[in-house]
């Protein structure tokens, strides 16, 4: 009986939206001007053949050819058609009273697109569920990215309001009016490096720091993100792909306690006042909460875009960390395309994809080539020249006789305050923490 019910459910939505496709294309024949918001869709948005190509036809006929399009218009470009008929097109062209109703027919028309993705993810759960064989984790990670999916191309084909200009003006006005009154204010998250933070602002989308191996970009990185999830409490996952938790976790123990942590992992500390400030440092990531932390297991770019989905759905992070970027397992389409520029390129666009829809900050960690080791520059960055090209933020770390330096080296949001600028670090490698040094910059 419910799967009669359902039967009958599915038949319904499919008559609606071949009725709400005929009302679409009337309307863009009342006004062709309309075919403008019709563009959010695209023919593969349509159930019906004939809807599909009568739709395409009227974008030609419009956009293409400079023509106008209706009903006679129709008849004449299906001439020779056995599917199109007459009847079909005046059955068409009586369909809507108005021009105004496009709005309703693309968000109804978008709407059984996506019921349709949802049924079809619904019988693919079905049929994989008792036979799936081998990582039944991963699996499960792969299926979420695919509702995810669904779930954003719904939201992504909305009419999105805040295009109308007696929207966006008075929206941004109020941003620039914050902007004149407070003017040092920063416009990213802040990571209380204060000298990092007033160059450029705080974290934009896409934060890259780059070093060379061994030079600290981990311990940058972690104190960059304790900073923001326990000094501020803005939720933050690290997405760790390099070394143990455990050891991680005791450095950022380290970190905040100020405790050595070789003295943490050999329990030989100086005194009961040192293991006060340990318990009392995991306490305050316990009773805070907002510091999420990875293992180090392997991840390819689709279980890492899953995790991100899937912390900010549980858990509103806000900044997401990932160390490093050269640490992703390559997936089938790496093996196939065997170009690393190509391959990182598309890692790096996938994340900030992710990041953009769901409003993140993000922080990559990524190393120097061969060459960066004698020449700090964007050019001596591995594996892609992508990777430098999608940040907004590009900042490198180095070391020189014990003389830590991070350089901005590219700002997309150089008009804020300046393109490039150097920021002194003093190092303390016993408890993992870097801190910028006193002086003018």
């Amino acid at each position: 009986m419910q799967k009669l019910r359902e039967e009958e459910n599915i038949l319904k939505s499919i008559n609606n939206a071949l009725i709400n496709e005929m009302s679409l294309i009337s309307c863009i024949w009342i006004d062709n001007n309309q075919i403008h918001k019709a563009l959010i869709l695209s023919e593969s948005d349509f159930t019906d053949d004939r809807t599909k190509r009568i739709f395409s036809a009227s974008k030609k006929i419009i956009l293409e050819d400079k023509k106008k399009a209706d009903m006679m218009a129709a008849r004449n470009y299906f001439r020779s058609s056995k599917e199109i008929t007459p009847q079909f097109l005046l059955a068409i062209e009586n369909y809507s009273p108005s021009a105004l109703l496009i709005d309703e027919n693309i968000r109804e028309i978008k709407n059984h697109r996506s019921r349709v993705a949802l049924d079809k993810f619904r019988r693919s759960l079905e049929s994989e569920i008792w036979c799936k064989q081998g990582d039944f984790i991963s699996w499960v990670q792969n299926k979420e990215l695919d509702f995810n999916k669904i779930i954003n191309d719904s939201r992504g084909h909305l009419i999105d309001e805040s295009n109308d200009p007696k929207v966006y003006a008075v929206k941004e006005l109020e941003r620039y009016k914050k902007y004149k009154d407070y003017p040092s204010f920063n416009r990213g998250i802040k990571t209380l490096f204060s000298k990092f933070d007033t160059l450029t602002g705080g974290l934009w989308l896409i934060n890259l720091i780059v070093g060379t191996t061994g030079v600290g970009k981990s311990t940058l990185g972690v104190n960059m993100a304790a900073n923001i999830a326990l000094k501020q409490g803005i939720p933050a996952l690290y997405i760790n792909l390099e070394m143990l938790r455990e050891d991680l976790i005791r450095r950022i123990a380290s970190f905040i306690s100020s405790v050595p942590s070789d003295d943490i992992l050999c329990g030989t500390y100086a005194n009961d006042n040192q293991w006060k400030s340990v318990e009392n440092a995991m306490d305050t990531i316990r009773e805070i909460g907002t510091f999420y932390i990875t293992d180090n297991k392997p991840q390819k770019i689709s279980d890492m875009v899953s995790q991100i989905y899937h912390y900010k759905t549980r858990h509103e992070i806000e900044v997401v960390f990932i160390d490093h970027l050269g640490e992703i397992s390559p997936d089938d389409a790496a093996l196939k395309e065997k170009n690393s520029s190509t391959t990182y390129g598309r890692y790096v666009q996938s994340i900030k994809n992710a990041c953009s829809t769901l409003k993140l900050k993000c922080v990559l960690l990524h190393q120097f080539n061969r060459s960066g080791d004698k020449s700090h520059d964007r050019d001596n960055i591995g594996l892609s020249w992508q990777i430098v090209q999608k940040a907004d933020l590009m900042a490198t770390l180095w070391e020189e006789n014990e003389d830590y330096r991070l350089e901005i080296q590219k700002h997309r949001h150089k008009g804020y305050k300046g393109k490039r600028g150097i920021i002194n670090l003093d190092f303390n490698g016993a408890i993992h923490q870097f801190s910028e040094r006193e002086i003018p910059f």
